[in-house]
């Protein structure tokens, strides 16, 4: 990531993470969708974890998580990205 002159961080195409954040495809996604993408993948919080700080149950969270799932693979250049959240 480099610094623009702003001296807020600007993402590399290279960054996927940086990627993820920018994508309108993931600020278009409902807020409970976004927390989950943020505590599971982003946060490496487990799907138990997950279900407790949000107060939902286990398998609202993996749903949730193959939403995103399914919404992330969308878009270009993200597909391992994906990939690799549908499979946990």
């Amino acid at each position: 990531m480099t610094t623009q002159t702003t001296g807020l961080p600007h993402s590399s195409p290279d960054d996927s993470l940086g990627a993820i954040a920018a994508s309108e495809s993931i600020l278009d996604l409902p807020e409970f969708e976004r927390f989950v993408l943020v505590i599971c993948v982003l946060e490496h919080y487990s799907i138990h974890d997950c279900a407790l700080l949000l107060g939902k149950s286990p398998r609202d969270i993996k749903e949730a998580r193959q939403r995103v799932g399914n919404q992330v693979g969308q878009i270009d250049g993200l597909s391992n990205i994906s990939q690799r959240f549908a499979m946990r």
